[in-house]
Order: C-alpha cells, then sequence, then structure tokens
C-alpha cells in the first residue's frame, strides 16, 4: 500500500511457540520425618523467530519480554494483549501489541510426508505475532483491527510449516503498519474539512454508500474511519426489532462518496436533511493543525471527542428526564444543546435511545424540542460552539 501519510516508529514480529519440559527437584516430607527428593516437570516456551524488522539486540529483549509473558502461565491460550514498556527500542517509551494465534494444520496436502495409504497427520500449532510502536499510549486503541490483521496472517503461518520460505509469504507484515494505523490521516487527505460529514454520519448512524469505481484501500480506510467514530456501543444492548425502529428512522439519510473521473478526488454527497454541526468541524481543525500527524494522537483525539459526546448525551437525558414533571428544564434542554455546538447530533441520539426504550412520553418532548428549534431556524441557526479543541 502506497502513503504520502508520516510514519512514527514502528516494528513487527513473528514467533512460532514451542514448548520446552525441564525437570525440577522439590523435597517433601514423608511419614518418617525424613525428606526425599521428587522430580517434577515444569513446561517453559520457547520461541523460534520466523521473521523480524528490528535489530537483533533488539528482537532479543523483544523475546526476552515475551517469554516472560507466556511463561506466567502453564499453559497456552490464544488472544491479544497491549503492554507498555518505559524504555525499550531506541531506549524511549514503547508500546508492544502481541497475539497467540493457533492454527491446526494437515499433512494432507504435502504430497512429500503423505500418499493415498497415509493417516491424516494433524498439527496445533501456536505463532506469536507482535507489532511495536514508539509511544507512550493510545497503541491500545487498534488492538481489535491488529487482532483482525493477526488472523489474516494464518495461511501465511501454514505455508512456513510446508517448509518454505516464510519471507514470501509474510511481506504483507510490511504494511501493517500503513494498512492499519494510519487510515485516519489518509481520510483527511482524502476530503479535508469535508470529512466533518463522514464524522457526523458514524456519529448518528447514517448510512454511507460508497462510489464502486473507488479502490479498495481507500474504501477500508473510509469503513474504518465509521467504524472508529462511531457512537454504537451506546445501543449494544438493542434487540432485532430495535434494530429495524433504527433502520427506519435514518431510511431516508444517506451520505455517498463519489469518485470525481477528471482529476480522481473524491468528494461527498450530502442528503436533504443530512447535517454537519460545528464540534464536528473543530475536530477535524484540531486534526489539520496537528504539528506533527501522529496517527496514534490521531485516534487518541477521536476518542476524545466521543467521550466529550456521550457526556453530553447523557446531561440532555437528564434534563429530557426532568422535562416530564419540570417542563423549564426542556428549555434548559434547549440552551443546553444550542451552546454544546452539536445539537444535531446530540437530539438525533436522543431519538435513537428513544427508540430502543420506546418512551412515549420522552418521545413527546423530543417533537415538541424539535419542533421549537425550526421555528428558531432550525439546527445549523441555533448552533454555536464554546470551548478549546479537546487535544
Amino acid at each position: 500500500m502506497t502513503s504520502s501519510v508520516s510514519r512514527m516508529l514502528h516494528w513487527h514480529a513473528v514467533y512460532k511457540i514451542s514448548t520446552v519440559s525441564s525437570p525440577t527437584h522439590e523435597l517433601s516430607s514423608e511419614n518418617d520425618g525424613y525428606e526425599m527428593a521428587q522430580n517434577k516437570f515444569s513446561t517453559n516456551k520457547r520461541l523460534s523467530l520466523l521473521m523480524s524488522n528490528m535489530k537483533p539486540e533488539d528482537e532479543t529483549a523483544l523475546r526476552s519480554i515475551l517469554l516472560n509473558k507466556l511463561n506466567k502461565f502453564e499453559t497456552l491460550s490464544t488472544g491479544s494483549e497491549v503492554i507498555s514498556v518505559d524504555s525499550f527500542l531506541d531506549q524511549k517509551p514503547s508500546q508492544i501489541y502481541y497475539n497467540t494465534i493457533f492454527h491446526t494444520l494437515s499433512n494432507a496436502n504435502d504430497p512429500i510426508k503423505s500418499n493415498a495409504n497415509d493417516f491424516q497427520v494433524l498439527l496445533n500449532c501456536y505463532f506469536l505475532v507482535s507489532f511495536m510502536v514508539g509511544t507512550e499510549s493510545g497503541f491500545e486503541l487498534f488492538q481489535k483491527d491488529l487482532d483482525d490483521y493477526c488472523n489474516s496472517l494464518l495461511l501465511s503461518l501454514e505455508k512456513y510449516m510446508e517448509s518454505i520460505d516464510v519471507s514470501e509469504y509474510l511481506t504483507l507484515l510490511d504494511e501493517w503498519y500503513d494498512s492499519k494505523v494510519c487510515f485516519i490521516e489518509r481520510c483527511l487527505q482524502y476530503f479535508s474539512k469535508d470529512l466533518a460529514l463522514l464524522l457526523c454520519a458514524s456519529f448518528c448512524s447514517i448510512s454511507v454508500t460508497i462510489d464502486p469505481k473507488i479502490s479498495d484501500c481507500v474504501k477500508k480506510d473510509i469503513q474504518k474511519f465509521l467504524e472508529c467514530s462511531s457512537l454504537s456501543l451506546l445501543f449494544d444492548e438493542m434487540n432485532v426489532q430495535n434494530s429495524k425502529h433504527l433502520l427506519s428512522l435514518n431510511e431516508s439519510q444517506v451520505l455517498h462518496v463519489s469518485l470525481n473521473s477528471e482529476d480522481n478526488s473524491y468528494s461527498i454527497v450530502q442528503g436533504n436533511i443530512t447535517y454537519t454541526t460545528p464540534f464536528a468541524f473543530n475536530w477535524i481543525r484540531s486534526l489539520e493543525e496537528m504539528k506533527f500527524k501522529n496517527p496514534i494522537k490521531m485516534r487518541q483525539l477521536i476518542e476524545n471527542y466521543k467521550v466529550k459526546i456521550i457526556q453530553d448525551i447523557n446531561s440532555f437525558h437528564r434534563l429530557i428526564n426532568q422535562a416530564e414533571n419540570d417542563y423549564y428544564a426542556l428549555y434548559k434542554a434547549y440552551i443546553f444543546i444550542a451552546s454544546s455546538g452539536n445539537a444535531y447530533v446530540i437530539m438525533k441520539n436522543a431519538r435513537l435511545q428513544n427508540c430502543i426504550n420506546n418512551e412515549t412520553n420522552i418521545k413527546h418532548l423530543l417533537n415538541v424540542l424539535e419542533q421549537f428549534i425550526e421555528k428558531m431556524g432550525g439546527f445549523d441557526a441555533i448552533s454555536s460552539l464554546k470551548g478549546e479543541p479537546l487535544l
């Protein structure tokens, strides 16, 4: 994947995990008072390097860290973790992602090791994939994306078990950083300030369609951006029926990303009643004004803004609930969202939540408030932005 985005220090390493049993001697007391030595076996793990872009001394240090982690447990288990190291690569704070993945291999397709009369032999193999970046925090935000990426490597690792040079099949590893970490900066390059439209669409669960002529790499970047900025976790308890309500609420709102054939640029076609907000434009400005385009800091900035939105949505919900018994609280709810710079997003998510909870009184209050907003000139007219960028 070619990319013009800025790059921070990053490394990768892939290992095959094997276990080694070594005898230990423990003393046990017998009934007659004498102590006898008993032989027991402890199981340690061994890491065999398959591929790395690290200097030998750094890879040795990494292997020691990973073995200490693995040997804390008697048995191997799959899964990933992100750990922080105060002084590691280049004597700087770093974060290490590592993932133990499991694969069952068969010799059935190997013409050298099997024939028609042989029984199929299954090999249970564990591999460890590790990625590192020179940062103090934030790498954990990419853990799910990296988990998916590691699972995509299993086919290449199977080739290794067939005694073929693994480097031929793991060239994909050279792209992990650009592919899974740098997508936010590329989206900013694609759309500039119009990225605020995609941001609001993601905040409000609005459908986004992408021109089929757009390359797969760009489509994946857009999809990852929409996923990482989504507030869908607010609605993680909804059932299938409520999902239908959400779709019904948004069916008339669609954003379309198109390709301009003349200059190969991208544009966003805005729906008739789809808004953006000063809050979203402030977020884009914060990204553009970053002195150094650090992709992990960019992802952290997204999370900071999501936290602020969730806090505002919760505050708005409390005011609306109070308005059931105190009509003045409804006016305070109006003042709150009008001064938030994010009125449309807050109202939209309040309606989505109401679809899930199906509270008639709350729905009526939201209708009254939205009618008042329309009389005041609509969401764009009432929006104002206060406060500094959430850096």
